[in-house]
């Protein structure tokens, strides 16, 4: 059912993705206090052709309680075909699609300890070709840590 939804960036049933990550990370005291990274993805489904995602961010930390980042989204399906037929009877996951997009966003996370942390993320796409256009995500969020 998702490889038949356009929003949902599937490209078949089986995905895999080979990642790396370079940054760096300047701290004060015990705290990390800023960083810059690139996240990188290169995947790859059961059929049809490769993708490559990235994810440039710059984040703040003030003493483990507050954190802000800023980020830039790549994503590039390497696809033959250039254009997307969006009924569900036609449509079958972005396997094939030449598709690009690069969306900016921010996030605001507070911290507490050992009960976790509250993310409140926005991002909206800046440019799409071959893929949903005029996008805003909003997502909060809270994260338990299983481990103490």
């Amino acid at each position: 059912r998702p490889l038949k939804d356009v929003s949902t960036p599937y490209h078949y049933q089986f995905n895999g993705e080979f990642n790396i990550a370079i940054g760096k990370e300047w701290s004060r005291d015990f705290y990390w206090r800023g960083r810059i990274y690139n996240f990188t993805g290169i995947g790859v489904a059961n059929q049809g052709s490769p993708w490559v995602r990235s994810r440039f961010a710059l984040a703040l930390n003030r003493e483990d309680q507050l954190q802000f980042e800023t980020f830039v989204l790549l994503y590039r399906g390497l696809g033959h075909r250039a254009g997307v037929n969006t009924k569900t009877s036609v449509f079958n996951g972005w396997k094939s699609i030449d598709h690009r997009s690069i969306d900016w966003g921010l996030s605001f996370r507070l911290l507490f300890g050992l009960k976790g942390s509250l993310s409140l993320e926005v991002t909206r796409r800046l440019y799409a070709r071959s893929f949903p256009e005029k996008v805003l995500f909003l997502m909060l969020r809270y994260d338990i840590p299983f481990s103490f």
